[in-house]
């Protein structure tokens, strides 16, 4: 084999993977940063929750749920809803499972999730605006440029779980309520 023939496949080996992490690197049903910002309608919205395989729980006047994935009793890792009478979306996800150490002394604890993935990404990109107390729950609330939708993100964790509020037309929010 020639010297540049072997550089040649040298090159292919080594892109090889780049391809393959590009084309699987993103699981369906697990929400990226660019899909949370896209959102800025109930369209916008249902676009999301089909791509990412959420399924559609429960609808009332003011609400539509999804959640992914979720096993017969309804559990699931994520939960997300619009809510119709000010056009904000929601979206909670399991921070914790069993950490496996690989001894027989597994433990729970917090895991690798898409909330704290999402948050990583928010607090590099989006400008901080304020703690903000909300029916008694406080969020770390930022300005996010590339947001489709006019207002706030809201960010808050329990320890179990992480959840993302889009806080849209901020001038009719009253966040401070």
């Amino acid at each position: 084999m020639g010297n540049s023939t072997m550089k040649k496949l040298l090159l292919l080996l080594l892109f090889i993977p780049l391809f393959v992490f590009a084309q699987f690197g993103s699981e369906k049903g697990e929400l990226t940063y660019k899909e949370l910002m896209s959102i800025n309608s109930m369209e916008t919205f249902l676009k999301v929750m089909i791509e990412n395989n959420y399924t559609k729980f429960d609808t009332s006047s003011t609400y539509v749920g999804f959640s992914l994935n979720p096993n017969e009793e309804g559990l699931s890792s994520s939960f997300a809803y619009y809510f119709t009478t000010d056009n904000r979306f929601e979206f909670t996800f399991t921070r914790t499972g069993t950490m496996y150490t690989g001894t027989p002394r597994e433990r729970e604890g917090v895991i690798e999730n898409t909330y704290d993935n999402i948050f990583e990404i928010i607090k590099r990109r989006c400008r901080f605006d304020a703690a903000k107390t909300i029916a008694e729950e406080t969020y770390a609330c930022y300005k996010c440029r590339q947001a489709k939708f006019d207002g706030l993100i809201g960010l808050r964790s329990t320890g179990l779980r992480g959840i993302i509020t889009a806080f849209a037309n901020k001038k009719d929010w009253d966040l401070n309520r």
